[in-house]
């Protein structure tokens, strides 16, 4: 038998230090897959590689869903691109707007920032494996509303189409993608999303600076590996498949 993604339960918190965190404790208690922590605010939201995440209340949406994924290994890396997909597919849907995705977890509107997704793997009470698939999505901010050091870098929903997103609206609408996405990888894996991957992908054939702890490295991106990490062919003109990795730069 298949398994299925449970039905989507909000959770609603009005400031947390982060959502990922609260998500944490509650498996490490023995509840809740399936639930969808949203917070109102976040003191502490991060990114990858622990950067702040700037998560201010009333304008965006932080939340972090808890799944139990039928996935070993680096099959848990397509969760993060199916939650990018399901985004994308609900902004296109409800925004007429087109989020481009930047491999891993970056999410782009008119090239800047809307969206970033972290996902951290632990074990439960009975050594299973949970996902904490955080999101960090920004609904109504204005070019003002981010901090000086960072103006420039993001945008928000609100600030490329021109319409305020009412935040409830927006959670109810990327249910269904989200559910939708994820049981495709539980399903077929990154076979299950990658047209769609690809459709919105904006680095395949673009050559691109990638870094990486032992330095940077420069190549063209050529494809996606059946685990969803990135292909670039370096200079020597070697196939190098990457699950970790910043795209820092893209070139045409």
């Amino acid at each position: 038998m298949r398994e299925r993604v449970p039905p989507i339960r909000v959770q609603r918190f009005s400031a947390v230090t982060s959502t990922n965190d609260v998500a944490r404790e509650m498996v490490s208690r023995g509840d809740r897959i399936g639930a969808l922590v949203v917070a109102d605010h976040q003191t502490a939201g991060r990114g990858r590689r622990g950067r702040r995440w700037f998560s201010p209340p009333g304008v965006g949406l932080w939340a972090t869903w808890i799944v139990s994924p039928p996935l070993e290994g680096k099959a848990l890396f397509t969760l993060g691109l199916a939650t990018a997909v399901g985004i994308c597919k609900a902004v296109e849907q409800g925004y007429m707007a087109r989020p481009a995705i930047q491999w891993p977890n970056d999410l782009l509107l008119d090239g800047r920032k809307f969206c970033g997704i972290l996902v951290e793997v632990m074990r439960d009470r009975k050594g299973a494996h949970v996902a904490l698939i955080g999101m960090g999505i920004n609904l109504n901010q204005q070019r003002g509303d981010f901090p000086p050091s960072l103006r420039g870098i993001p945008t928000s929903i609100r600030e490329v189409t021109g319409k305020a997103v009412d935040r409830k609206r927006f959670l109810e609408e990327i249910k269904s993608p989200l559910r939708r996405e994820v049981q495709c990888v539980f399903d077929q894996g990154f076979e299950g999303i990658k047209r769609d991957y690809l459709e919105r992908s904006n680095l395949i054939g673009k050559r691109v600076t990638v870094r990486l702890a032992g330095g940077n490295l420069e190549g063209r991106v050529v494809d996606f590996s059946p685990f969803g990490e990135l292909m670039i062919r370096d200079d020597a003109r070697f196939i190098r498949t990457l699950t970790h990795g910043e795209v820092h730069r893209v070139w045409r």
